[in-house]
């Protein structure tokens, strides 16, 4: 074992002894947004779903499993989408630009860690409006704008942040590292956006998600940790970590 994992690993286990304290780090807004999908998707018989930066699977497939759903996962990448055998059909679309479907066509909008992608969310967003059928639901995942590691993310230079992740982190390559932009990807700002297009929205964050970036080096870990127990106990929602997202479409809009 080289002196760098030695070392990264003995700050992981001081990290953890750290965190253990705080209850908050129990809520997995990853397993929510999987349940609160798939609960959406099976509400009606049938449905006509959308899995936008589908990828090679389906987050919340076993969560669905038997159900009648057609599932459609959209993707820039044609070589991921090849191998998505979770669902029925792929397209190769940007959906930065234009969601590939007709006016009123989809019942359920779903997308985990593809927003903060984007360079621009309200124009996403009305594409999901044009797509959604009065009375349909979107669910998006995504990390929060105002979080440490996001500002981070957007100073450190792209191939210095991406040689530092790959290696402390080599399980990442190929899943993390990619531009991120954050456009709106915060508590008040989405759920604005969401609702002057016609939405009912509901936003819930989860502040412990920066300081497992930093677990590697236990100093910055604490002053990080210290900083989202800080957001969550002032009640700063725009500061969370992660973000879930869950809207419907009124029926008159």
């Amino acid at each position: 074992m080289s002196a760098l994992s030695s070392f990264a690993n003995v700050n992981r286990r001081l990290s953890e002894g750290l965190v253990s304290f705080w209850p908050h780090r129990l809520l997995k807004l990853e397993e929510l947004y999987s349940v609160r999908a798939a609960e959406a998707v099976k509400r009606r018989p049938g449905q006509f779903v959308v899995d936008v930066g589908g990828g090679k699977s389906l987050r919340y497939a076993r969560l669905i499993d038997g159900s009648d759903a057609h599932v459609v996962a959209v993707d820039i990448s044609e070589e991921e989408l090849a191998a998505n055998t979770d669902v029925a059909e792929t397209k190769v679309a940007d959906v930065s630009k234009q969601l590939p479907f007709a006016d009123a066509e989809v019942d359920v909008l779903t997308s985990s860690a593809v927003l903060e992608h984007l360079h621009d969310v309200p124009g996403f967003l009305d594409e999901a409006a044009r797509v959604l059928k009065p009375g349909g639901v979107m669910v998006h995942f995504f990390p929060g704008r105002y979080a440490a590691f996001a500002l981070l993310n957007r100073v450190v230079p792209e191939r210095l942040k991406r040689q530092l992740m790959f290696r402390l982190y080599p399980e990442t390559e190929g899943i993390c590292g990619f531009p991120a932009y954050y456009d709106h990807c915060y508590a008040s700002a989405i759920e604005k956006a969401c609702r002057s297009r016609g939405f009912d929205v509901d936003v819930k964050v989860r502040y412990y998600g920066s300081a497992p970036y930093f677990q590697v080096f236990f100093p910055l870990f604490a002053v990080f940790l210290a900083f989202e127990v800080a957001a969550w106990a002032l009640g700063l929602r725009d500061l969370a970590s992660q973000v879930l997202v869950e809207a419907h479409r009124l029926p008159d809009a």
